[in-house]
């Protein structure tokens, strides 16, 4: 009687064992599959954060050779700049000599011309001699002719002195747009840098945290602890 009830519970022991170890086993199953599944969403997430890596260098290399080609543009433009303000301050003094000395000379021209003028047209309608007032007439028109050179003379310093001015105001507004295309090309690049970093920092922290779930030790349920 005893043989047969230590039987009993001796097969009653093993049917637990077994319910026991096929849970277990579906468990692990279970958590074979999902650290499968895990790598699998790993490696499609790696891919997809190496490519868009990879479009971002691409990207950044592409902005990093516009900056370099824009900042040798702007050094080339500052050269050129500097070079035509070292001549327009020559020409600049050179203008300000020249005006000061035509507008002298225009002056006294002008003062002499018109005394002469009035000394010689007394004298001519005095005598009465014709061909003296050809000849006078003759003279003041060439007075008159060398006149009107100096004055042109004169406004053509001064337009050119504008155009300096011009050129001087246009070299400098274009500057200035260069500077602020590449403080946005930099400011963009910067951008790209951080967005790569945070993929790549999300991309490990995800991982280690899911890998991390999926190796923990495994814990008998109430359920099995009471089967046992």
């Amino acid at each position: 009687m005893g043989i047969q009830k230590r039987s009993r519970d001796s097969s009653k022991k093993e049917k637990n064992q077994d319910r026991i170890l096929k849970v277990f086993v579906k468990i692990l199953q279970k958590k074979e599959d999902q650290l499968q599944s895990l790598v699998m969403s790993r490696k499609i997430l790696e891919h997809r954060i190496k490519t868009q890596h990879k479009n971002h260098e691409e990207q950044l290399s592409l902005l990093k050779n516009e900056i370099k080609t824009l900042e040798m543009i702007r050094m080339v433009e500052i050269a050129n700049f500097n070079l035509l303000l070292g001549m327009k301050k020559r020409d600049d003094s050179i203008c300000k000599s020249k005006l000061e000395h035509t507008q002298d000379e225009l002056d006294d021209f002008k003062a002499w011309f018109e005394l002469l003028t009035r000394n010689t047209n007394k004298e001519t309608c005095n005598s009465g001699d014709a061909d003296d007032c050809k000849s006078l007439e003759f003279k003041i028109r060439k007075l008159k002719l060398n006149f009107e050179n100096l004055a042109f003379g004169k406004r053509s310093d001064v337009s050119a002195w504008s155009q300096f001015k011009d050129m001087e105001s246009g070299f400098t507004d274009k500057l200035r747009r260069k500077d602020e295309e590449i403080k946005k090309l930099k400011s963009s690049n910067n951008e790209k840098d951080k967005i790569i970093a945070r993929l790549m920092a999300e991309m490990e922290d995800n991982g280690s945290k899911k890998k991390a779930g999926l190796l923990k030790p495994l814990r008998r349920s109430p359920r099995l602890n009471n089967d046992v």
